[in-house]
């Protein structure tokens, strides 16, 4: 990417929100819209619909990692537990 590269929004992270974000104002044509996303590129297995599920990413620089606080129901699949 050049240096002196001129945009108009830079949207900082494409996950869910900002991948819709950085959509809605690329609709306008006259406006020019940067996104960055954290990381380099994606391994070559991450480009295969499904072929991910079998790969290990706790050791992957892929992934990142958030402190975050127990929770009582979440990554209940991560423990093999189904709630039905």
């Amino acid at each position: 990417m050049p240096d002196d590269i001129n945009v108009d929004f830079i949207v900082v992270g494409s996950g869910s929100a900002g991948s819709v974000v950085a959509g809605r104002l690329a609709e306008i044509s006259e406006w020019d819209v940067l996104v960055l996303e954290a990381g380099g590129q994606p391994p070559a297995f991450a480009k295969v619909p499904f072929l991910h599920f079998g790969s290990d990413f706790t050791n992957s620089s892929y992934v990142n990692y958030y402190k975050k606080r127990p929770q009582k129901y979440s990554e209940q699949f991560a423990k093999n537990i189904v709630r039905t």
